[in-house]
């Protein structure tokens, strides 16, 4: 919906503030990482919540923020991308003093514009895959920090893919400590969104089929490759595929278009049962049903637990031989199982630290909280 002439003007006002405030802010970082010879962490989309990070993973380092809204109306998108434009000049040639975060694909989606360069990585942010966002309050933070593109990118190498690739299937037997937090992982009731936790009171059984729903519209979806387009096309694959058994659609807690998709799903769909997406998706995967993904890192709870799981999307867990694949991921060629999967992602990749000291956590200290 497009505003009407005072409002557009108003919001041209506001974004034409905001935009000379963040670009003033790189020069600054500029400045101080140049002539001045600061050591700068310049964090981009990356609420004060979220700052903590910057102060984890840069220790020593002068911390800058800055901050752009998503265009209010599509006419003012041009603003945007003069500001991306403006922050590729800014950072042109800085020196690696300045490091540069973002929230994921943040300067894409917003800016239109990649920031990344040769020589010059954006640190790419995302809450960790156990939870535990610096948004939420918890005594751990957890978070997964990539210098290529954001882990759930399959279309491109990450640095967890690199990891995946190299390491030897069953490693994490070998040390008493990694042993016992695969594990207990396996055996807990461990999710990514642990305040999710109604009970289940559905007939959910190991013969039955679980499609798993994600918000529409994220990143997630949008910057990876997938077999379907969406929520409602995977539960018809599903439909069509797992005939003679039930099959029960989970939506996702956080998913705006929930009421609609999961009307629509009724109509099309009238022999799929619903499970209120407030349900602990840890006690379904206990039930060891067959599941349906797109990309969901619901997928590898599943499959950390036993089930059998079909991804329509390049998940960070897929292509590695530990679920059923809809999509080529011929890059990944290492064989390993879900339990080798989670380790690395878990215990290797994702970093941990406590909300009040800042002090280094070991991933079994989050899986614990």
């Amino acid at each position: 919906m497009t505003a009407g002439p005072f409002r557009l003007a108003a919001y041209a006002l506001r974004d034409g503030l905001i935009l000379s405030g963040f670009c003033a802010t790189l020069a600054l970082a500029r400045l101080l990482a140049g002539p001045l010879r600061r050591r700068v962490a310049l964090g981009l989309f990356i609420s004060a919540n979220k700052g903590l990070i910057l102060a984890h993973d840069a220790p020593g380092a002068l911390r800058l923020r800055a901050r752009i809204l998503k265009a209010r109306d599509p006419r003012l998108k041009l603003f945007h991308r003069l500001g991306g434009a403006a922050a590729r000049r800014l950072l042109a040639g800085a020196p690696e003093r300045l490091r540069l975060y973002c929230w994921g694909y943040a300067d894409i989606e917003i800016l239109g514009s990649d920031l990344s360069a040769p020589g010059r990585p954006v640190y790419r942010l995302e809450t960790g895959l156990l939870g535990h966002g610096a948004a939420q309050g918890d005594a751990v933070v957890s978070y997964v920090l990539d210098t290529r593109a954001p882990y759930f990118d399959g279309r491109r190498p990450t640095d967890l893919e690199e990891l995946l690739e190299a390491y030897p299937s069953g490693d994490w037997r070998r040390l008493p400590d990694t042993r016992r937090f695969v594990e207990e992982a396996r055996e807990s009731r461990f999710q990514k969104y642990a305040g999710i936790d109604a009970a289940l009171d559905a007939p959910v059984t190991a013969q039955d089929t679980v499609v798993v729903g994600q918000v529409s519209g994220d990143m997630a979806l949008q910057a990876t490759t997938l077999a379907v387009p969406d929520n409602v096309s995977l539960v018809a694959r599903a439909v069509a595929e797992a005939q003679g058994t039930g099959i029960w659609y989970k939506a996702h807690p956080f998913n705006r278009a929930n009421a609609a998709e999961c009307a629509e799903i009724a109509r099309r769909f009238p022999e799929v049962r619903m499970l209120g997406a407030g349900v602990s998706f840890a006690q379904v995967a206990h039930l060891r049903p067959t599941v349906y993904v797109l990309t969901s890192g619901a997928g590898l709870e599943a499959a950390l637990r036993g089930c059998r799981v079909v991804c329509f999307g390049a998940a960070y867990y897929a292509g590695w031989g530990a679920t059923e694949d809809r999509v080529s991921l011929p890059r990944r060629r290492n064989r390993l199982t879900a339990e080798d999967i989670f380790f690395v992602t878990m215990h290797e990749y994702a970093r941990y630290f406590s909300r009040r000291t800042l002090e280094t956590l070991p991933a079994r200290a989050a899986l614990s909280s």
